[in-house]
């Protein structure tokens, strides 16, 4: 077997998360099938399968497509939701569509 490996087939791989650190500002999009955790600054539109997660540092401004949202910083936006969980220290203005 060789480096490099052909296969049409997809190899179904544990997504992990998206890290935005404090003290990094991004501009931009993030399409992914994990989830995403920001204690820094994002501006742009994030779209993740499973969950994004905004600590107490986090800032997001822009729209999040997401499973879950957990705010505990920032966000202003427009967001489309099944699920949101606003922490004590979270702040949500803008637009929101959300099941639960």
């Amino acid at each position: 077997m060789g480096i490099f490996n052909k296969s049409d087939k997809k190899s179904k791989q544990n997504n992990g998360t998206t890290i935005i650190g404090i003290g990094t500002t991004i501009k931009g999009g993030i399409d992914t099938e994990g989830s995403v955790f920001i204690d820094g600054r994002f501006e742009g539109i994030i779209v993740a399968a499973k969950s994004v997660n905004i600590g107490k540092t986090g800032e997001v401004l822009g729209e999040i497509k997401t499973n879950d949202l957990i705010v505990n910083g920032l966000v202003d936006g427009m967001f489309d939701i099944k699920n949101i969980t606003i922490l004590e220290t979270g702040k949500v203005i803008g637009r929101m569509h959300y099941e639960e």
